[in-house]
C-alpha cells in the first residue's frame, strides 16, 4: 500500500526562515493552536508513520523530500509554490 501526505509547515535547516519571514512562522504557529483547539490537529504528517505501525502494518517507510529555501527564493516565491500544491492536490 501506498499512502502519501504532505507537511505544508516551512522549515529551514539554518534559521532563515525564522528570521526572514516572521509573520509566516507566527501564522504556522497560530494555525497549528487553533486546529489543535478545533480539534483536528493540522501539523501531524510526523505522527502517521507511528499510527500506521499501531495499526498493524509493517515495513512502514517515510520518504521525505525537501525544497530549496536560500537567498535565493523570496518568501513569494515559496508561497506560490505552497499555494499551487494546496490547489492542485
Amino acid at each position: 500500500m501506498e499512502s502519501q501526505e504532505y507537511e505544508m509547515w516551512l522549515y529551514s535547516d539554518d534559521g532563515t526562515l525564522e528570521k526572514l519571514a516572521t509573520n509566516c512562522v507566527e501564522y504556522q504557529e497560530r494555525l497549528d493552536e487553533a486546529s489543535e483547539k478545533f480539534g483536528k490537529k493540522m501539523n501531524s504528517v510526523n505522527l502517521l508513520e507511528g499510527r500506521m505501525r499501531d495499526a498493524g502494518f509493517v515495513d512502514v517507510r517515510s520518504d521525505i523530500y525537501k525544497v530549496c529555501w536560500s537567498a535565493a527564493c523570496s518568501v513569494v516565491e515559496v508561497s506560490v509554490l505552497r499555494l499551487r500544491h494546496m490547489v492542485t492536490e
